[in-house]
């Protein structure tokens, strides 16, 4: 496949004015140009100083991956094991919580779904942290009747407070209305003896403040409710009197007596429905109270006073119990009457005696502490049922006293109805005076109603333990595992980070516009990359970049073909430029040695050759040739005994197999021949040759190590670079290009070996 390469239009140069003694045409050549003169003080080129892109840190990276993989997973191992052992593994415990979204006062919302149940989940979070809080947990006992501050977990921190809002989390990841508490601790034990006091004192604080925030509500609703009650009084009493002084006949005040003694026994009737209603509604709130601490009971904390009690009344710690109570009795009668000089000894034995039968009951009551517990619940749970029973049949008779008092009330309503003067011999005033009873009736009944939700509210826990916290059986990792995890990924991202900014300063070349836009550097021409499939001798010289590297297979034939067909686009432009400008002597340099410049060199000539031009290839690389051998020719006479005088050039010049190409090896070079680049002779070699051949290509050192390209570069009608991706370095061409300039010498520009032709490639 042919690479697309620049038109000579956009590979023209502008003109360095050197003369090169063959006569410059006046239309100027599209690469017969030359840079600025070079100086020092002007700034370096732009591509230097260009910031790294995500592009450069790729490519920087998959030149260097093999040690950035190695480094990465060595530093991620590192940091995984450093974790592992800074952060040990810990015993979780939990608690869940339940929040009742289901409470419909004025206190709280209406349902989990509405915006101040919301807020209310928030706030109790919040409440969780405070320090009041866990100051009242600090200061819970046990179940072993030690007080949770005196626990070593809360002992070694320097401010528990502190660290319990940060150990203790709280979430609500399995339901909105579940608060999940979590604590890891070294001691399984204590873990769990800690989020269990931090639980309650977090049920009891919450409950204190839903208590207090109740009661602020129930004084106003009570005051509202008396404010309601004079007013419907004053109208009250205001209706009678408009009503006797209004002249509505005969009957008059019979009728109006009637009607306020039958509205009288109408509001009375309504609140004793009301009352009964009430009572109703707080007994259901019992009720269900009752039903949730019996869903509950099984979960319930069972406190040591209460294991201590029933255990006592066990038969089978009776023994231990009277052990404990005679020491501890044998302990008061020595420490009342002992004397003397063995006082001490005596007093200490029996403390040990009183300590020992005194474990003896914690470790019993720790053996038999399931079977303690399930009979306490069981016995609670039988309580519950039976309360819960009574209270149902409670419910059941007021629901009939509420029906029957519902009915007389309604009877009443019709007498009223019937003893109501007619509201057509009523003035307005009067008509709107029983309206506004009848509104603010309404409303008192209204507020009683909430007044009575709010009593009913207060029998019942907002938030309940549904799950008390357990001794933890096994480590969790989890956490572990989590921090080891981003750690260890961290470390090897940033490895990798730092091995691609670090391979980045290099300032590899990565594809051929860095060279042209970079550099600011004309783009002659770009060799694709060698095939993965590729053996041959040319391949490995552009795949690799050795500039002496060797082989004995055959390239492969597609990757031949493009490489002919880059190499002859390169020669096009050349011989376009031959046209209008003298161009017969071109040089192949590149910066430091291993950039593929003999390769480029070779494969040149031979697209001359190809070309029907009669072309000579110079190996002047006199320090380090490699023409000979790859063209298979004798290695001497050759370039150095003819600058030395010592052989003629024609009878160190010989053929090879491709037809119209010579080769002139470097030979024997010494530092004679090294120094007889910089003398006149040069010059005159060079001229004798051109009178020969069409074309006169010369592989030169590289120019930074040495001065030799420099003075060949002097006695040639243009330079070209070899530039080889991966591994060329733009700092290096830019200097090595600025050098050649400062000389005069014609730079005609780069071509960049194994970067991918610009514009993808050709299906020819």
């Amino acid at each position: 496949m042919t690479p697309q390469v620049p038109s000579p239009r956009q590979l023209a140069l502008s003109e360095n004015g050197r003369a090169n003694g063959e006569g410059a045409s006046s239309r100027p050549s599209p690469l017969m140009v030359a840079p600025p003169p070079f100086n020092e003080a002007s700034s370096a080129a732009p591509g230097l100083d260009a910031p790294p892109t995500m592009g450069h840190l790729f490519h920087a990276l998959r030149r260097r991956w093999p040690l950035a993989l190695g480094l990465g997973l060595l530093g991620s191992i590192l940091a995984v094991a450093a974790i592992v052992l800074v952060v040990p593994a810990q015993y979780t415990s939990t608690v869940q919580l339940h929040i009742d979204s289901s409470l419909d006062s004025d206190i709280f919302g209406t349902g989990a779904r509405g915006e101040e149940f919301l807020i209310y989940k928030s706030s109790q979070a919040a409440l969780l942290k405070l320090p009041s809080v866990l100051e009242a947990a600090l200061n819970q006992k046990t179940s072993s009747g030690q007080t949770v501050r005196d626990l070593s977990i809360i002992r070694n921190r320097s401010v528990p407070t502190d660290w319990l809002q940060t150990a203790v989390k709280s979430d609500f990841l399995l339901g909105p209305t579940l608060l999940r508490l979590t604590l890891g601790g070294e001691d399984p034990v204590e873990v769990a003896e800690v989020l269990n006091a931090v639980s309650r004192a977090f049920v009891e604080e919450s409950a204190a403040k839903d208590k207090a925030a109740r009661q602020v509500r129930i004084d106003e609703l009570e005051e509202n409710k008396k404010s309601l009650e004079r007013e419907l009084n004053a109208m009250r009493t205001q209706f009678r009197n408009r009503v006797k002084q209004i002249d509505v006949g005969v009957e008059k005040d019979t009728r109006a007596a009637i009607y306020m003694a039958n509205l009288a026994r109408q509001t009375q009737s309504e609140l004793k429905v009301e009352e009964k209603r009430t009572e109703k509604i707080s007994k259901e709130a019992e009720l269900q109270a009752l039903e949730n601490q019996l869903k509950n009971v099984d979960n319930a904390i069972v406190p040591a006073s209460i294991l201590d009690e029933l255990l006592r009344r066990d038969p089978s710690a009776k023994g231990i119990y009277d052990n404990l109570e005679k020491e501890q009795t044998n302990l008061m009668l020595t420490m009342n009457t002992v004397g003397g000089q063995n006082a001490e000894a005596i007093i200490k034995d029996a403390k040990r005696r009183v300590t020992e039968a005194n474990e003896s009951v914690i470790t019993l009551r720790e053996q038999m502490r399931p079977r303690l517990e399930k009979a306490y619940r069981t016995e609670k749970a039988d309580f519950i049922r039976i309360e819960a029973d009574k209270l149902r049949e409670s419910i059941v008779g007021l629901d009939r006293q509420v029906e029957v008092f519902a009915k007389a009330a309604q009877a009443i309503r019709e007498e009223v109805a019937k003893s109501s003067p007619s509201t057509q011999s009523l003035p307005l005033e009067v008509v709107n005076l029983q309206d506004r009873i009848t509104n603010t009736e309404q409303a008192l009944n209204t507020v009683s109603q909430k007044v009575a939700l709010m009593h009913a509210d207060s029998q019942r826990a907002r938030i309940t333990i549904l799950q008390s916290a357990t001794t933890p059986v096994g480590k969790d990792f989890g956490k572990q595992t989590k921090i080891a995890g981003v750690g260890g990924a961290s470390i090897f991202c940033l490895v990798l980070a730092g091995v691609a900014l670090l391979e980045f300063r290099t300032r590899r070349v990565n594809d051929a516009d860095e060279v042209s836009h970079g550099l600011g550097m004309n783009l002659v021409g770009i060799v694709p990359p060698q095939s993965t499939s590729s053996g041959g001798r040319l391949g490995r010289w552009f795949g690799t970049g050795g500039d002496s590297a060797r082989g004995k297979d055959g390239p492969d034939s597609t990757w031949q073909n493009s490489l002919n067909e880059s190499v002859d686009s390169i020669r096009t432009m050349i011989l376009h430029a031959t046209r209008s400008e003298s161009l017969r002597v071109i040089m192949v340099t590149s910066a430091v040695s291993g950039e593929g410049k003999t390769s480029l060199a070779s494969q040149l000539a031979a697209s001359m050759a190809r070309a029907w031009r009669k072309t000579l290839l110079i190996d002047a690389d006199l320090r380090h040739p490699a023409i000979h051998e790859l063209f298979a020719v004798a290695g001497e006479p050759g370039f150095a005994e003819v600058l030395r005088g010592e052989a003629a050039a024609a009878d160190a010049i010989h053929s090879t197999t491709v037809s119209r190409l010579w080769v002139l090896p470097a030979g024997h070079g010494d530092e004679h021949a090294i120094q007889a680049l910089a003398q006149d002779n040069l010059h005159t070699i060079l001229e004798q040759l051109k009178q020969q051949y069409d074309f006169i290509i010369i592989d030169s050192c590289p120019v930074l190590p040495v001065a030799d390209a420099q003075q060949l570069g002097q006695n040639v009608d243009g330079v070209i670079f070899s530039v080889l991706r991966d591994v060329s370095r733009l700092p290096a061409v830019y200097a090595a290009q600025q050098k050649l300039t400062s000389l005069g010498v014609r730079t005609l520009g780069a071509v960049v070996l194994g970067a991918r032709p610009m514009g993808g490639a050709s299906g020819y």
